[in-house]
């Protein structure tokens, strides 16, 4: 008989390649969505009848939302918790918009399990590079693994003016926190996690194109805003959103992940290289997009914190998406959906 999966956020960049793969291997899905239109979206494209979805309108006051979700369908074994804010389009407030959705959402989701899913065996969560990278932790002198954390600090309702970047941060430290509280109290659910960095690649669907999320639209940004300098200098570390649905998916099926935490990472990168990459895969768009000073990307990518997965990969035991595929299957489908 099918397993049933509960993937929470799913219409969310790294959640429909999760949905999508679950589905490809016989599985039964259920997935959480804000609104009624955004659930019947999903359930035309992913047409599948093994995909159903629940609404949860807000993470922050989700408690009784997941508690009937988890009452209604106790043949829920696996839950995929990838549901949380990431620099929202209407950002006002970090501790607001970020963290209390972040770690109120986890909270709840996982305070459900625990009262209502008798039957859940295995839970992942997706949580983030920046839960394991640190600010006071910059510099190839440095190196972060597996073990690393962020220490950021944060108490509620002190923390004032905080800027989106470090309230990404203290939501994904501290929810994440909450789930190795959650693994060492409730030890019939084996849970792992997920931490990737930079998450590119192209969209599972071409109707989805016009709504990049926050690392697609860095990539897509480099192509549609003109051939100028004024383009968002960033840079960071790579891995493609394909892997990282297939790291989920291996993360329940294997007892190796179990009291895990994954960093997916590729390579690193800056947005000089994007440019030359884009510029060495699409001739077609010189003079359309900017060349930057190609090849400048080696001095600051030399100054950058190590980070060290090697226990990830030999865990994972698969070879990660390049880069330069990733980039180039993101442009590819950008230029074919918007025309230029």
């Amino acid at each position: 008989m099918a397993q049933t999966v509960f993937v929470t956020g799913a219409t969310g960049f790294i959640a429909t390649y999760v949905i999508k793969l679950l589905l490809e291997q016989d599985y039964i899905v259920i997935g959480t969505v804000r609104t009624e239109e955004k659930g019947d979206k999903l359930l035309k494209l992913f047409d599948n009848k093994s995909f159903s979805y629940v609404i949860v309108p807000h993470l922050t006051d989700s408690k009784k939302d997941f508690d009937q979700i988890l009452q209604s369908h106790p043949e829920i074994e696996i839950v995929l918790h990838t549901a949380s804010p990431v620099f929202p389009k209407y950002y006002k407030d970090a501790e607001q918009d970020l963290i209390l959705p972040a770690i109120n959402g986890t909270k709840n989701v996982l305070e459900s399990i625990a009262k209502y899913g008798s039957n859940v065996k295995r839970l992942v969560y997706t949580s983030s590079n920046a839960a394991v990278h640190s600010v006071n932790r910059e510099g190839p002198n440095f190196v972060e693994n597996e073990d690393s954390w962020n220490d950021v600090e944060w108490v509620q309702g002190e923390s004032k003016d905080i800027d989106a970047g470090t309230g990404y941060r203290i939501s994904k430290t501290f929810a994440e926190r909450e789930v190795w509280k959650y693994s060492s109290n409730n030890p019939n659910v084996k849970v792992s996690v997920i931490n990737p960095v930079f998450v590119f690649g192209p969209q599972l669907f071409d109707e989805t194109v016009h709504e990049l999320n926050y690392s697609s639209d860095l990539v897509g940004s480099l192509v549609t805003n003109g051939n100028g300098d004024d383009y968002k200098k960033f840079q960071g570390s790579f891995i493609d959103v394909r892997d990282v649905a297939k790291a989920h998916l291996f993360a329940f099926q294997h007892d190796n992940t179990i009291n895990k935490r994954l960093i997916l990472k590729e390579r690193t990168f800056t947005e000089q290289t994007l440019l030359d990459i884009i510029n060495a895969k699409f001739p077609q768009l010189a003079g359309k997009i900017p060349k930057g000073s190609p090849g400048s990307d080696k001095e600051p990518l030399s100054k950058r914190v190590v980070l060290d997965n090697t226990t990830t990969r030999e865990i994972l035991g698969f070879e990660f998406i390049s880069l330069e595929q990733s980039i180039y299957d993101t442009i590819d489908q950008i230029i074919k959906v918007k025309g230029i």
